[in-house]
């Protein structure tokens, strides 16, 4: 278990780093900046499960520019967001869309400056010496292997997310907003856990991409309202755009997710194992699993 959230934890810190340098190369480009924040925020999830066995001081150090750079690249990607969600919404409003093409362009300028900031702290270099302890805390236990504790943890974990998902459906915009950050957590944390499930876990990532995208685009919404610069016909525009993904959100959970509970739980409750014992690196398993 050590080695796994070794390289677990190694190989997103990299991907961060890689995914910033695309936002340098490409910063008037939406798709570096998504990346980014994804990446982002794999890299958080990761800290949050297994930061009490890394060095606790390069934990918080990390934990702390990542919330810093999800900030600003956050404040850039709504003002696409909100640009694009005028087009689909059919406002043409050339005055406005100046304003927030203006308002993007400035943010931008202060994130090219903030991520070339975070390249020179020493926290992103070397990540391959992280350290992780013995001692077995909370809920993963370093002397079980990755595919014990994944069977052990997981399949609570996405109980836990179905009983939210119930109570949800009554909820406004917080309590959605608040469901879709949940459902980040979970999938991000079972992408951790992939190699080791094979195709089995492809049904629960598929169903929780689903539901994000539904609830993305719901805050996709909101999150664009305060840059609308109090255009009632925009206003309009979005809300009405709104309700709909609200009411399709509400009608593919009751139609599709809710009824796959079981199905979710017991495909986490098996794992790949090759000679009785999975490798502590899901890469290297692969090629050695036996069903």
């Amino acid at each position: 278990m050590k080695r796994f959230v070794r390289e677990q934890t190694v190989s997103r810190i990299e991907t961060l780093r890689d995914e910033m340098d695309s936002i340098a190369e490409q910063p008037d480009e939406a798709d570096p900046l998504h990346r980014t924040r994804v990446a982002a925020r794999r890299l958080q999830q990761c800290l949050e499960l297994f930061g009490d066995y890394l060095h606790k001081l390069k934990v918080s150090k990390l934990q702390r520019r990542i919330r810093k750079l999800v900030k600003a690249t956050g404040s850039v990607r709504t003002c696409d967001i909100t640009l694009g969600l005028l087009k689909s919404a059919g406002v043409r409003n050339d005055r406005l869309k100046k304003q927030i093409e203006h308002q993007r362009a400035h943010l931008q300028k202060d994130l090219a400056t903030h991520v070339d900031k975070l390249h020179h702290k020493s926290v992103w270099h070397h990540p391959a010496k992280l350290r992780v302890s013995k001692r077995s805390k909370g809920a993963w236990d370093m002397r079980q292997t990755p595919a014990a504790n994944a069977r052990r943890v997981l399949p609570g974990m996405v109980e836990t997310w179905f009983n939210a998902g119930d109570e949800t459906l009554t909820g406004g915009h917080d309590a959605l907003h608040r469901f879709r950050l949940s459902g980040k957590r979970l999938r991000y944390t079972l992408e951790l856990f992939a190699d080791l499930y094979a195709n089995k876990i492809e049904p629960p990532l598929d169903g929780l991409r689903s539901v994000q995208d539904r609830l993305g685009s719901i805050q996709d919404c909101v999150a664009s309202m305060p840059l609308l610069n109090g255009n009632s016909r925009a206003e309009a525009a979005i809300q009405r755009l709104l309700a709909m993904r609200e009411q399709d959100f509400r009608t593919y959970w009751l139609a599709n997710i809710s009824k796959q509970r079981e199905l979710w739980i017991a495909s986490l409750e098996g794992t790949e194992e090759s000679n009785g014992a999975l490798s502590s690196s899901p890469r290297k398993s692969r090629a050695a699993r036996t069903r």
